[in-house]
């Protein structure tokens, strides 16, 4: 079933697309756009590492999500095809809790997680 799995995803992206963040290289006005989806795909690699769905499944909900926000799509191509979007989710994926839907740090330590490769 994806459906839970899809609301974990999101509350973990959610927690993230808040924070006041500035970017150089013109991705400012996509930083709320990249902090959810490092949210995202930080829980759904989660997700699959720790055994609770198949990357299909991930992947799935993953174009799911892009096809019903597709002001996300620049964001997450961003990050799965340059070394600091990766980087960035490979940042967080530490804090976050074993059933992959929240995070065990606080806005501030997120955002010093993943500001380093998104300045």
């Amino acid at each position: 079933m994806l459906r839970p799995l899809s609301i974990g995803l999101l509350a973990s992206a959610v927690a993230l697309a808040p924070l006041p963040l500035k970017a150089q290289d013109g991705q400012a006005s996509e930083i709320p756009q990249i902090f959810t989806m490092v949210g995202f795909l930080a829980a759904a690699e989660c997700f699959v590492r720790n055994g609770h769905g198949t990357q299909e499944e991930a992947d799935e909900i993953t174009r799911d999500t892009l096809n019903k926000n597709p002001n996300l799509k620049p964001a997450y191509t961003w990050l799965i095809t340059t070394p600091n979007g990766n980087a960035a989710i490979q940042a967080i994926i530490p804090y976050l809790k074993p059933n992959c839907s929240n995070f065990t740090a606080d806005e501030g330590e997120l955002r010093e997680a993943i500001m380093p490769f998104i300045e």
